[in-house]
């Protein structure tokens, strides 16, 4: 980190007047960051009327709530209001919640780099997603350093649509208050036993009314579950009406003013509204099954659960991947609110357990658990050094036609405050923006090129003496004749990702040994470090199998072999199609090897229903989690990334003995054969070792490629005084 505390700007599209989800989750975000000791401004919407939600906030040091001048911000004036303050003083990251601000901060143009977007007001299913929402939310996720979203659910979609989330994406689950001191309630402290005698069932609701939240059905809960002889008191906490729909306003307005049927609070502050929620039995969470399919998660359920309160809810995946399959409080088409609430009300222990388990649910969900969560991210992303700092920013310019593999280390590069960074983005391997690249090498100090291609030739044909060019090499360009079109003298380090590779460019160019170094490639471990989904560890993956060196009949070989003695495995391929590039189709042996490979696939009654294609895209990680195996067959590689993401995120590597494999993986994941792979994975299956082999990949990996500590390599290289040049 830095030697300073960060500084962040917080803003939300909503108004802290009233009393929602956004507004709390605003609040939490704001109390979060400046626990974790970040520096926060919160840029308010609308002018201050009341401060149930602000008074945690201004006891706060190292927060500042601005308010705005006059009427209540639209997104560009959020946007224009943010970019001013970001100009007088600079923040390090500037959190926005809602798609319209967010849209609005990506245009104005001078956030880039410091924006960490929230959103959940966009479309969140494909048949939603029409054309136009997907180009707003593509260029929303392109302005964004990173994409905050609220659950795994959330995360995976927006990563499987938008190609360009990858990499950018971190969870920022919901927090719930911590409020001590809770009054002590009858039978109901962990420390004392539940009544077991039925006696009134205490009910209640908390957050905003609104139609598919079920809040006008609530208000006949008690006449309906009186009419089957259960008493019911029922209580509601909440100031924010949707209005748009007049007979459910006029029915809300006319509900809790009935005092016969409800004890209405009104909007309240949420440690007062915590402690009412702990003196109810259920807390109603209960919606209309059309947000079944949403991917958020309610901060309300979370806060019941946390206070003791069991929350009756919809079962739904999410719900049940949060409390368990078997929670007994769920409500289905077999079984009603009603009915749940009237089992809950004769069944005592039934009411126990289920508030036993949802508040073991919301433990992960705290504000302290949050905070660490929240250190650890920051420091990920924030990782430069104080000792680096310069007089002046070194400036840096990364030019190349395929960044994929520089895109995590210039993000953290481009945080350091001693360097500058600006990017020249190749069209294609020798297409470029000639003008741009012409600015750019005016401007640099130093210029690193991604793959040793025409982008290098052309940059040290027109370096100047007092610029430092570095290269990054990786495999093919040791074939191709750019290496040797560089103008002598010209490059001061050739970097290899792996010691084979840099030996067989010290052996093969006349580039002298000390000039040519190793920097691995990096892996972002914190990003695929996801739970393993049910059914993994059935599932061989080979991430990318173009071109044919890769070797996916190996593959297909391996999975006939495993099903003869334990059926049930899968493959899958995600991978781009070869004749997606035409410089593989074009290659006869290319061709006709993918059309053999396609052919067979289809017709081998042994591998029909059991081989899956995934079309190549930004979801990787999605896609490990749903992988137990990772295949690496290749004849040939510099580094071979899949393997090490897939350990980040618990698959086993299964790697073939390719030349430099030791250099880059532990001998006990090479393997010499397609047999000694086959007896790996089913010594592991047959002994149910899978979970604790996983466990062991996850902890073995590398540390050295973890993406901080490579940019921290990168960084030192950069501000490095050593300036002794090799060449051809």
């Amino acid at each position: 980190m830095t030697d300073r505390s960060l500084r962040a700007l917080v803003y939300g599209d909503v108004n802290l007047n009233l009393i929602d989800g956004s507004a709390v989750w605003l609040a939490s975000t704001v109390e979060c960051l400046a626990r974790a000791g970040v520096t926060v401004t919160v840029l308010l919407k609308a002018r201050i009327e009341t401060d149930r939600l602000l008074r945690p906030l201004r006891a706060l040091p190292t927060v500042a709530l601005v308010e705005p001048t006059g009427s209540a911000l639209t997104p560009h004036a959020a946007a224009s209001a943010t970019a001013a303050l970001h100009r007088e003083r600079p923040f390090d990251l500037v959190v926005v919640r809602g798609a319209s601000a967010a849209a609005a901060m990506v245009d104005e143009g001078s956030l880039q780099g410091a924006l960490w977007t929230y959103l959940t007001d966009v479309p969140q299913s494909v048949t939603e997603l029409d054309a136009a929402a997907l180009d707003r939310l593509t260029a929303i996720v392109r302005g964004s350093r990173r994409l905050l979203c609220q659950t795994p659910e959330l995360r995976g979609f927006i990563e499987a649509v938008v190609p360009a989330a990858a990499g950018r994406t971190v969870l920022w689950e919901p927090i719930i208050a911590t409020v001590t001191d809770l009054p002590m309630r009858d039978g109901r402290d962990e420390e004392t036993t539940w009544a077991e005698e039925p006696g009134e069932l205490r009910i209640g609701y908390a957050g905003k009314f609104a139609p598919d939240w079920n809040t006008d059905r609530m208000l006949e809960l008690p006449a309906q579950l009186a009419a089957r002889g259960v008493p019911v008191h029922l209580e509601m906490i909440g100031d924010k009406i949707h209005r748009q729909d007049a007979g459910f306003a006029d029915r809300m307005d006319r509900g809790l003013a009935n005092s016969a049927v409800v004890r209405s609070h009104g909007g309240l502050d949420r440690e007062t509204t915590m402690t009412i929620m702990a003196s109810w039995d259920i807390g109603l969470s209960w919606r209309s099954p059309a947000l079944d399919a949403s991917l958020e998660l309610s901060t309300k359920v979370l806060e019941y659960g946390s206070v003791g309160t069991a929350p009756v809810l919809n079962r739904t995946p999410m719900h049940e991947r949060l409390l368990g399959s078997d929670y007994p409080l769920f409500v289905t088409s077999d079984a009603s609110v009603i009915d749940v609430l009237e089992r809950a009300h004769s069944d005592r222990g039934l009411l126990r357990e289920a508030a036993a388990r949802a508040r073991l649910a919301s433990e992960h969900y705290t504000m302290a658990a949050a905070v660490e969560r929240t250190r650890t991210l920051l420091a990920r992303a924030f990782s430069h050094s104080s000792a680096l700092h310069r007089p002046r920013a070194i400036r840096l310019v990364i030019a190349g036609h395929d960044l994929k593999f520089m895109h995590g280390i210039a993000d953290l590069l481009a945080t350091n405050p001693a360097i500058d960074v600006r990017i020249d983005a190749w069209e294609a391997l020798a297409v470029h923006d000639e003008q741009r690249s012409q600015e750019l090498l005016a401007w640099a100090d130093v210029i690193v090129c991604e793959w040793a291609g025409p982008n290098t030739v052309w940059y040290s044909a027109r370096l100047r003496r007092d610029q430092r060019l570095i290269v990054r090499l990786h495999r093919f360009e040791l074939q191709s004749p750019w290496i040797r079109d560089v103008r002598p003298g010209t490059i001061e380090r050739i970097v290899c990702v792996n010691e084979h590779y840099r030996q067989r460019v010290v052996a093969e160019t006349t580039f002298s040994d000390d000039a040519v170094i190793v920097i691995p490639n990096a892996v972002d471990r914190a990003y695929f470090d996801r739970p393993k989904a049910p059914g993994s560890e059935r599932v061989l993956g080979m991430l990318g199998i173009v071109p044919l060196r890769k070797r996916p009949d190996r593959a297909l070989r391996i999975l006939r072999q495993v099903n003869s003695t334990l059926p049930g495995f899968q493959l899958s391929l995600k991978s781009a199609m070869p004749w997606d590039l035409t410089w593989i189709w074009r290659q006869p042996e290319e061709r006709a090897f993918y059309v053999r490979l396609l052919d067979e696939i289809a017709r081998d009654p042994q591998l029909q229903g059991s081989v899956v294609v995934e079309p190549h895209g930004g979801d990787v990680a999605a896609w490990l989690q749903r992988t137990g195996w990772v295949l690496s067959l290749s004849d040939d590689e510099s580094f071979h990334l899949a393997p090490a993401e897939g350990m980040a995120a618990g698959c086993v590597p299964l790697i073939m003995d390719w030349p430099g494999a030791a250099d880059v993986y532990d001998d006990e994941f090479i393997h010499r054969s397609e047999n000694e792979i086959v007896e790996r994975i089913v010594s592991v299956t047959a002994d149910v070792g899978f979970d604790r082999s996983s466990a062991q990949a996850r902890a073995a990996f590398p540390e050295e490629y973890d993406l901080p500590n490579v940019a921290s390599q990168w960084a030192a290289l950069i501000l490095g005084a050593d300036t002794n040049s090799g060449g051809p």
